[in-house]
């Protein structure tokens, strides 16, 4: 169905806990992190017996810095780079540490490059991957 929608040009926002499960459809994955924390706490909520506070035209919102990461083709590119710094073949662990990016990140974009064929998966006892150049040594 979400291959259907998004053939019809809809945009389909999917929130997802396993985005590796949807990275073959093409899509472009978003992570949304807070950089900055409220470092004062929120006020008591009011109570049933007292009156309600009408609300403050001085109080501002705490402001979230959120950090918006690189394009799917920037991070394969990334991945790209830093495989060949790694002489074109990496165990997933080494190349995701490499890469400085967070377990889903990598899988995401090793699962889309894997099947789009830009990458080779490999064996081990944390996988690996190779440039579709690269072989793997037996």
């Amino acid at each position: 169905m979400l291959d259907l929608g998004a053939s019809h040009k809809l945009q389909i926002i999917v929130l997802t806990c396993n985005p590796s499960d949807y990275a073959a459809l093409g899509a472009s994955q978003i992570l949304l992190r807070a950089e900055n924390t409220v470092t004062s706490p929120l006020p008591p909520a009011p109570s049933a017996t007292s009156d309600p506070a009408p609300p403050s035209a001085d109080v501002e919102a705490s402001p979230v810095s959120v950090a918006v990461p690189a394009t799917a083709n920037e991070q394969r590119q990334q991945l790209i780079a830093c495989l060949r710094e790694l002489g074109g073949k990496a165990g997933n662990l080494t190349l995701r540490q490499s890469l400085g990016w967070d377990e889903v990140t990598y899988n995401t974009v090793k699962e889309g490059m894997i099947v789009s064929g830009a990458l080779l998966p490999g064996k081990g006892r944390g996988g690996a991957v190779a440039l579709r150049d690269t072989t793997f040594s037996t």
